[in-house]
């Protein structure tokens, strides 16, 4: 084994050790990705303190607007588009550029083992980058206290309602709707716990 699986890994929800810089099948699990995007709030915390926002209530309302909009392997893509915040966190934008390269490696691999895994051949990037971009004009709008431009303004915010979900309602909202997504995309059952 080499010195990176040896040393560098992490507890997952599940139990499970989650190797980042050498990421396997074996040590990704919807549970774990749930979990943890339930429990990381969106823009680093900086909207309204009232409204906790996760980046799993993010991944739901892109990926059922997704569905409707392009089908359920494309919801699937982009339901598991930031799955690799779940173990490494979500940083802003300015954060991710001042950290460089090395932060951008890890999201990469993590992304690839994810999507391989869920999304097999189905690639969904650029789809779920344009919804990205379309929901922060909608985010910002519902949660932010003193709102300004942002150079990510879209003309034509993503149609959907911000909740502010508690974590255990966006883990079991997330997982419902993968498992929805899963058996839509005949991949197999995967064990998960809320």
């Amino acid at each position: 084994m080499s010195l990176t699986r040896d040393l560098n890994w992490m507890h997952t929800s599940l139990g499970l050790r989650m190797y980042p810089e050498a990421p396997v099948h074996k040590d990704i699990a919807i549970s774990d990705i749930a979990n943890g995007l339930a429990l990381i709030c969106r823009y680093g915390g900086q909207g309204d303190v009232y409204k906790f926002y996760s980046v799993a209530e993010h991944s739901i309302l892109m990926a059922q607007y997704a569905l409707e909009d392009a089908g359920s392997f494309a919801a699937m893509y982009v339901l598991l588009h930031d799955a690799s915040e779940a173990y490494l966190g979500d940083l802003v934008p300015a954060v991710k550029n001042a950290v460089g390269s090395s932060y951008e490696a890890l999201e990469d691999s993590i992304t690839n083992a994810v999507m391989h895994k869920y999304c097999g051949r189905h690639n969904f990037k650029h789809y779920a980058k344009a919804l990205d971009r379309r929901i922060v004009s909608t985010e910002k709008a519902a949660l932010m206290r003193h709102p300004q431009p942002w150079p990510s303004d879209a003309a034509d915010p993503l149609p959907v309602k911000i909740e502010c979900w508690h974590p255990v309602e966006a883990k079991r909202r997330f997982l419902n709707l993968w498992e929805d997504l899963r058996q839509m995309n005949g991949l197999p059952h995967e064990r998960w716990e809320i």
